[in-house]
Formats: structure tokens, sequence, C-alpha cells
């Protein structure tokens, strides 16, 4: 799954934010976050991008 398909998902399933994991890290991820932090913003989606690697609340 790549940004795109991401912001798909998001239109399909409407949440009030998303939460991105698993954009970076690992060799055979084809977009880093800057180039999905720009999809998400041009396609209008509200993200919240937690700190790597710390605990962080989530309010559901």
């Amino acid at each position: 799954m790549n940004a795109a398909d991401a912001v798909k998902a998001a239109r399909t399933l409407t949440p009030q934010t998303l939460l991105p994991i698993h954009f970076e890290g690992w060799s055979h991820f084809s977009e880093d976050r800057a180039a999905a932090e720009k999809t998400f913003a041009d396609a209008g989606i509200a993200t919240r991008w937690l700190p790597r690697g710390e605990r962080s609340p989530v309010a559901v």
C-alpha cells in the first residue's frame, strides 16, 4: 500500500484523522514520509504523525 492507496482507504473508512505507520525504515518502501505527507495533504486527509519509537496516547 502506498500513500495513494491509503487515501482511497481513508475515503472509504472516513476516519477523523489518519495515523500513518510503516512508512519508513525498510528498504521495500518506495515512498518516504515527505512524499506521503504531500499525498495526504493534496487529498485533504488530516494526519497525525506519531514520534517514532515513543508511546503516544491516541483517543478513539
